[in-house]
């Protein structure tokens, strides 16, 4: 198919084959490592572009470049509408149904415990490939990655409208799912689950402080005081995120998310992980 693709494209196509399953995020990390582009655009999915995405997108991001120079990190990601599998519309807004937002004030205080950027709308520079290149072991997907660079080391962009229709079916990786839908109240259940994910997240948030380090980057005094904390547990680690303003969307989402860091469950995951 994609061979066929390349011979009907009007534009140059390049296959490349990988040696051996890499998994998604490093799969990603090799496609944007092949690009060449000043700009790249994610394009992953059986989604449907708006035929003003890339234009759009890209005029935000000149105007962007303008204001702060050719040198600073950019990410821009937009929201998306959601359809089908025969392509017919489910809902105006992904963002709505996950009960997620673009976190305009410090994206990194939200960022550091979850993500709100869909990688299929996103579109980058080339410093921001440059600083988010190599993507570590621990980073756990692509968009959430690069968006933490983008809002440590640059400037995290949103445009407040659907630019690409979300496709969702049985098979996605991930979907569309509403936050307060039966599946998602039952996962709320399986405590060990989540302590699991905190846990992976902490360890996402090491990769970036060490990162930072390795670029000879200020890192946050939030986010090493938020890493120490964390490693600790308990009591200082639900106080140090709450006083901070390290939390995440929802007030259900983040109460959740303070009780865990209360009752430290996480940390029996956390050294295996690292």
């Amino acid at each position: 198919m994609l061979e066929d693709f390349a011979r009907r494209a009007a534009f140059p196509v390049r296959i490349f084959r990988n040696q051996e399953r890499l998994g998604p995020v490093q799969n990603f990390a090799r496609a944007v490592s092949l690009c060449r582009g000043d700009y790249v655009a994610l394009c992953d999915q059986d989604d449907i572009w708006e035929p003003e995405k890339l234009a759009l997108s890209g005029q935000a991001m000149d105007r962007a470049r303008e204001r702060h120079g050719a040198a600073k990190p950019l990410l821009l990601h937009t929201d998306l509408m959601v359809i089908d599998a025969e392509s017919h519309l489910v809902a105006p807004s992904l963002m709505q149904i996950q009960k997620i937002a673009h976190a305009a004030q410090e994206p990194l205080k939200t960022l550091l415990v979850q993500n709100f950027v869909t990688g299929c709308t996103v579109l980058v520079n080339r410093p921001l490939l440059e600083a988010a290149l190599p993507v570590p072991e621990q980073a756990l997907m692509h968009d959430w990655w690069f968006a933490l660079i983008a809002a440590a080391l640059g400037e995290l962009l949103f445009l407040p409208r659907p630019t690409v229709r979300y496709r969702q079916h049985g098979r996605n990786a991930v979907g569309a799912k509403r936050f307060f839908g039966g599946k998602n109240v039952a996962r709320l259940a399986r405590v060990a689950q989540i302590e699991q994910m905190i846990a992976s997240t902490i360890v996402q948030d090491l990769a970036l402080q060490e990162r930072l380090v390795q670029l000879h980057q200020r890192v946050p005094a939030y986010l090493a005081g938020f890493l120490q904390a964390a490693r600790q547990g308990g009591k200082e680690a639900a106080s140090y995120a709450r006083r901070c303003g390290i939390a995440k969307q929802g007030r259900l989402r983040n109460m959740l998310f303070l009780l865990l860091l209360l009752k430290a469950g996480y940390l029996k995951y956390l050294e295996d992980l690292k």
